[in-house]
């Protein structure tokens, strides 16, 4: 974690509880921590996500782990740099023996965070679920242990399952395919995109698998008589809905059709006749 711009005091924490930081849900939740708390040493990011607010990570590994979060269906709200009560991880830590976080400069104890607290469906009800984001070799040091335990002791506490998570924990790889794909989320981009278009792409990439993605979209474009490109960003766009199934663990060099798509299961979503609708008029 980097160093704040300035030295925690008892009152910018007053302040911050005053002001509701940390607390509420969707668009109007503020992240305990925010990017411009800290100076500019390491590599933090700043995102405008798909709940319309601006998400702020303090690593490569937080922002990609998110987006391993976005993707999956059950997930119903992430919240970033979430606060820990810090009444209950002082007690924690007083009746373990373990120094509780504090500023260097002031001594005031700091407010601790999770990188992570997610709101999951479980086919049943909703639960919250809390993600700790640290790279393999943070974890050597005995003081970030200390600190890992009583994020864990303090979520037990609350009852809320807890996942310690690095970078072995996930697929990478996917994670930058669908940072990718989301900036393509928007219903903006097929806004003129006539029905018939996405079983012609269908039917293009089955007649021409190994030919580049965008070669193949071209075509579609030529057929529709489109912008070139306007083929390209819908496919994308359908990707990112889910709607067109990609290989996202897949190092997408090349941009070949048969590499980026997943052909497989794109013939069994045709054959149940997911895309019939205007099969006929695509195959012109």
């Amino acid at each position: 974690m980097p160093i704040h711009k300035n030295p925690v005091t008892e009152g910018q924490i007053v302040k911050k509880d005053a002001k509701g930081i940390g607390r509420g849900h969707g668009e109007n939740y503020v992240p305990y921590l925010r990017v411009g708390d800290f100076g500019s040493k390491g590599r933090m990011h700043r995102i405008l996500s798909l709940d319309g607010r601006i998400h702020h990570f303090f690593s490569d590994l937080e922002r990609d782990f998110y987006y391993m979060l976005l993707w999956k269906d059950n997930i119903k709200e992430i919240r970033e740099q979430f606060p820990l009560n810090r009444e209950i991880t002082q007690k924690i830590a007083d009746r373990a023996g373990i120094r509780h976080p504090a500023d260097p400069k002031t001594k005031v104890k700091i407010v601790m965070t999770t990188d992570f607290l997610a709101t999951v469906f479980d086919g049943q009800a909703e639960k919250d679920v809390a993600y700790s984001v640290k790279f393999a070799k943070e974890l050597s040091g005995q003081r970030t242990r200390e600190k890992q335990w009583l994020e864990k002791e303090y979520w037990a506490y609350k009852g809320v399952k807890w996942h310690l998570v690095t970078e072995n924990s996930f697929d990478r790889v996917a994670a930058r395919n669908i940072r990718f794909l989301m900036d393509y989320y928007q219903d903006n981009i097929v806004a003129d995109i006539p029905d018939a278009l996405l079983p012609a792409v269908v039917e293009q990439f089955f007649r021409v698998p190994h030919a580049k993605v965008a070669r193949n979209c071209e075509i579609v474009d030529e057929i529709f008589g489109l912008q070139t490109g306007k083929t390209l960003s819908a496919l994308y766009y359908y990707a990112a809905h889910k709607v067109v199934p990609m290989r996202l663990d897949a190092v997408w060099n090349t941009w070949k059709t048969d590499e980026i798509v997943d052909l497989e299961q794109l013939n069994r979503a045709w054959e149940e006749g997911i895309y019939d609708a205007a099969r006929a008029v695509g195959s012109r």
